[in-house]
């Protein structure tokens, strides 16, 4: 059998009018875990660092409020289960990059630092980097204070005020930013490789910040063997643009002899579901009979064709569609030399792929799992020039897509 590279770019996925009959779905079950000779690993689809349009995320139908990711166990509200039509469940927790596991479990998280949620609609204010005493007058956060006078009140001759403007410091990460996210999963010897494109606007005070909107653009992945699998999801790429994303998510970075601690909060995204209420760990990720309505969260159809969650037109060995609604989370802890333009860091990651449905093959919901060697999983940021990615979201978004194999070369690459 014969290799393949990368998808076709003009690859579409078809859309079907909602009105219309249905495709051929087919229930992710467990009977078909091995069923022949080839194991498919299906969809990676992380969005581990990536290009969510964060400045106007919005929440989908069934909203519940914001939820803090691992805060402590589900909600008492109990999700109605709408009809699916003739759909069939999928119920299997992936072990990572878009295979299953069977039977089906409810995903425990795994152990890290503190987490976050994407989909925040209420991104926090960034402040100004904090100041040095001097002799010269503080700059305080309620105005210019006359020989050290702050905001909250007048201090001694040269101190400064409350928030100050001195230049920041070697390990700051404020400003604009460009990550790509690189990891690997496995199946049966063969490797497929998922790249996500983020955008981040990063506003840092003293040795904490907050990412002040952060944008998922893209993802793909590549199967890189005669048994590994392309998939195609761009018809979803701006409704995930539009609905999750990064913002709120916060870290620091600190100078340690000579160096810089970088730390990521730990943080679930949620794709083709209502959020925030999946990103939730402990909320059971949606089956293909737990539509979303009015009142109830449930998957939802982010790519407009008329089928569940998000769409993942699968090309190579095996061909067909699956239909998913995953969640991902990330997290970064790793000292660097320095961040003043180009880093890369380890990526720590897992996702529940959640394979509801598929049309084709029953091995279209075979098991993949998260590569072993974690060197394959990392990150590169690149800091952004005042004239690189402007404009509106989507020209953002447009900009870095061409711009990470240049910026982000090793992480973009396979």
């Amino acid at each position: 059998m014969s290799s393949f590279g990368r998808v076709v770019d003009d690859l579409a996925v078809t859309h079907v009018n909602a009105h219309a009959t249905l495709p051929r779905w087919r229930r992710a079950t467990g009977a078909y875990a091995h069923d022949g000779a080839i194991v498919v690993a299906t969809v990676a689809l992380v969005g581990a660092s990536a290009c969510r349009l964060g400045g106007g995320d919005t929440v989908g139908v069934g909203y519940y409020g914001a939820v803090q990711a691992g805060s402590g166990g589900a909600r008492n509200t109990t999700p109605n289960q709408a009809s699916g039509g003739s759909h069939s469940q999928g119920n299997g927790t992936p072990l990572a990059g878009g295979m299953i596991t069977k039977p089906p479990t409810t995903a425990s998280p795994e152990p890290s630092g503190p987490t976050g949620a994407s989909g925040s609609s209420n991104p926090s204010a960034a402040g100004s980097p904090s100041s040095t005493a001097g002799s010269t007058p503080g700059i305080g956060a309620a105005g210019v204070g006359a020989a050290g006078a702050g905001a909250a009140g007048i201090a001694a001759a040269g101190a400064t005020g409350a928030t100050g403007t001195d230049a920041p410091g070697p390990c700051d990460l404020s400003g604009r930013w460009l990550s790509t996210v690189h990891y690997v999963t496995e199946a049966l010897g063969q490797q497929q490789v998922t790249h996500s494109i983020l955008y981040y606007e990063i506003a840092q005070q003293g040795d904490s910040f907050t990412i002040s909107k952060g944008m998922q653009c893209s993802d793909d992945t590549v199967g890189l063997g005669s048994f590994a699998a392309t998939v195609d999801t761009r018809a979803s790429w701006a409704a995930v643009a539009s609905k999750a994303g990064y913002t709120g998510r916060t870290g620091s970075s600190t100078a340690v002899n000579g160096s810089c601690q970088i730390e990521f909060q730990k943080w679930y995204a949620v794709r083709g579901a209502t959020v925030p209420y999946y990103t939730d760990p402990a909320n059971a990720l949606p089956t293909v009979d737990q539509k979303a309505t009015d009142t109830a969260p449930g998957w939802e159809d982010w790519d407009g064709d008329g089928n569940p969650g998000i769409t993942g037109v699968v090309s190579g060995a095996v061909t067909g569609k699956v239909f998913i609604a995953p969640r991902l989370w990330t997290t970064i802890s790793a000292s660097v030399p320095d961040v003043s333009s180009l880093f890369k860091v380890p990526l720590q990651w897992n996702v529940e792929q959640n394979v509801m449905s598929f049309d084709g093959t029953p091995l279209l919901a075979g098991e993949a799992v998260r590569a072993t060697d974690m060197s394959l999983h990392f990150v590169e940021l690149a800091r952004l020039a005042p004239d690189q990615a402007t404009g509106d979201d989507q020209a953002i978004c447009a900009s870095l897509i061409a711009l990470a194999p240049t910026l982000t070369p090793t992480a973009a690459g396979m």
